[in-house]
């Protein structure tokens, strides 16, 4: 790049937005010292001052380098800017950016004066450097009331495209005008949000029953065992309780045994699972779908996405998180396509308290609180009733895999056998082949507990079977490195007067409800989870807590009410426009 080049690139916004994609920070770096006649290595350090209050956040090097890695936002910010004056203005600020010199900020503040503000009633959010916290801060009331706003963008350098952002992930369908303002003697640029159309417009509504599509992730199936867990059994009670026409929609799948649990759910297999076949599916039934519910923000979702919002712009998105902190924070919600992706989902959710309070605080969408509960299937069960129990320890899951730590609660058992001669291990649910190996070595040095006192008791796949497991055990043990919140095995045991040992997963707490009935302890330390069987196992409150798990679990995880609470959440404008 040359002198007449980087001159022609500053000549309007298109110019601006290629150089920034094409040309390195280097090459902008020494045109800029050449034109302002200071050394490139002193350029690089020199202090940019757009808000004469406060500098932007970092030097003239690093404001160049923010720049070129975030053109993409520019480029956003630019095609959502509501006047031609808004654009005039943000392209003399990013004039600035790359060749400080104050004629352009002057030029800003010519073009901001004579704009018409659109005649809203703006309210100001956050002090010098605190906008963003304020939004955050305020994001439920943005989200429920959309406001007005007007927002200094000036005090730090991503603020100019961070905040329209933000404010729109919180609330989609703000208009942003954008002036740079000289009041008292301080100038800044302020972005005016203007008011989005209010909670709850939909001016086209279909007849009929809610039809509601669960789309399995990635390129599979749903899984037989997904069905009579809430990827199943959240779409069964929005048609039994709802009356909605549900359809659970994936790859082909072998094994739908569980599908008898959920009749009246339609599977629709299609001929695989490729990106491109699910958004053909899309495309054609858009139209027809008043709620796609997914799972997880996983990225081959992005096209389906796109697609029902193009053809189906007043239809409903849910989103469960499935969130544990193992991938979370590996989620990069910042990106583009990440924040447009999530700003079409009306609801999206974590299945515990402590994620719900994380993600709240760190994402700029609002997460509700959706548990993982537990749903009978068949005739209401009666209360448990402590008298019948045994001494019995029980898990249940995949038996063997990383996530569940199963090896964890054997080593523990072990440990604490010879203190505890009444009580039995049982463990229910199928055994991974790669486990089978350390379960040799096991039986070779514990013949006797393998033989006597500890059971497998293989996969259970009737519910009611399942159940009775749960009703004699005093405990329920769960020894995984993570879950995604409170898991169902948790709830349903809770509510068979189970007492909960379980690892310090993310969602401890609830699953123990602040140890009122039960305990946790570190994750993968068989020692630590050997004391907390024992003192659970001999704790004088056994019984007490026995019946606070129960109480607990049908105030808590009765899958019933959640499935009330979710469908209201998803469909409260169209209920009461009706």
């Amino acid at each position: 790049m040359n002198q007449n080049d980087f001159g022609n690139y500053l000549t309007n916004y298109a110019g601006i937005s290629q150089m920034l994609k094409t040309c390195s920070v280097r090459e902008m770096l020494e045109q800029t010292a050449s034109l302002m006649k200071i050394p490139a290595k002193d350029m690089e350090w020199l202090t940019v001052v757009e808000c004469p209050a406060e500098p932007l956040d970092g030097l003239f090097g690093h404001v160049l380098e923010e720049l070129v890695k975030h053109a993409e936002h520019y480029d956003w910010l630019y095609e959502r800017l509501e006047d031609d004056g808004s654009r005039a203005v943000l392209m003399e600020l990013l004039r600035y950016r790359i060749l400080p010199a104050v004629s352009f900020l002057n030029k800003a503040g010519e073009l901001s004066g004579g704009l018409d503000k659109g005649g809203d009633t703006f309210r100001t959010l956050g002090a010098a450097g605190g906008e963003i916290d304020a939004i955050l801060e305020a994001k439920e009331y943005i989200r429920e009331s959309a406001f007005a706003l007007s927002v200094c963008v000036s005090h730090t350098s991503s603020g100019l495209w961070e905040i329209p952002r933000l404010l729109d992930a919180i609330r989609p369908g703000y208009r942003f005008r954008l002036r740079y303002e000289i009041e008292g003697g301080e100038a800044q640029a302020i972005l005016y949000a203007v008011m989005p159309p209010a909670k709850g417009e939909d001016p086209v509504r279909r007849e009929g029953p809610k039809r509601i599509v669960a789309l399995a992730p990635y390129e599979r199936g749903w899984s037989n065992a997904e069905l009579v867990k809430d990827c199943g059994v959240i779409p069964y009670l929005f048609y039994k309780n709802h009356g909605c026409e549900v359809t659970m929609v994936s790859a082909p799948m072998t094994d739908y045994s569980n599908l008898k649990y959920i009749d009246g759910v339609k599977l629709l297999f299609l001929p695989d699972g490729r990106p491109e076949t699910k958004e053909a599916y899309i495309r054609q039934e858009a139209q027809n779908i008043d709620c796609l519910m997914l799972r997880r923000p996983y990225p081959d979702y992005l096209g389906v996405v796109k697609i029902y919002r193009q053809c189906n712009p007043t239809g409903k998105i849910y989103l469960p998180l499935d969130a544990n902190s193992f991938f979370v924070d590996r989620i990069p919600w910042q990106e583009g396509f990440m924040r447009d992706f999530m700003k079409e989902c009306q609801v999206i959710s974590a299945s515990g308290k402590a994620m719900q309070r994380h993600l709240n605080e760190k994402w700029p969408w609002v997460i509700e609180h959706i548990p993982n509960g537990f749903y009978h299937f068949g005739e209401e069960r009666k209360a448990p009733v402590f008298s019948e129990k045994e001494n019995i320890i029980l898990t249940a899951g995949r038996l063997g895999t990383e996530q569940k730590g199963t090896h964890v609660l054997l080593e523990a058992f072990a440990e604490i056998a010879g203190e505890l001669p009444e009580w039995e291990l049982h463990l229910a649910g199928s055994v991974e082949p790669e486990f089978e190996p350390y379960l040799e070595q096991f039986r070779e040095r514990f013949p006797e507990l393998m033989e006597h006192r500890i059971h497998f008791l293989g996969h259970i796949a009737d519910r009611e079977t399942l159940y009775e497991k749960y009703a004699k055990a005093k405990i329920f043990a769960l020894t995984s490195a993570w879950e995604g919140g409170t898991p169902n095995v948790i709830a349903e045991a809770l509510y068979a007067g189970d007492v909960t040992a379980v690892t310090k997963i993310d969602e401890y707490q609830e699953a123990t409800d602040d140890g009122r009935c039960g305990g946790a302890s570190k994750i993968g330390d068989p020692e630590e989870f050997g004391k907390l069987l024992l003192r659970l196992c001999r704790d004088d409150r056994l019984e007490e807590m026995s019946r606070h798990a129960h109480t607990y679990a049908c105030r808590h995880y009765d899958m019933e009410r959640i499935v009330d609470g979710l469908y209201e959440l998803i469909f409260d404008s169209d209920e009461q426009l009706s």
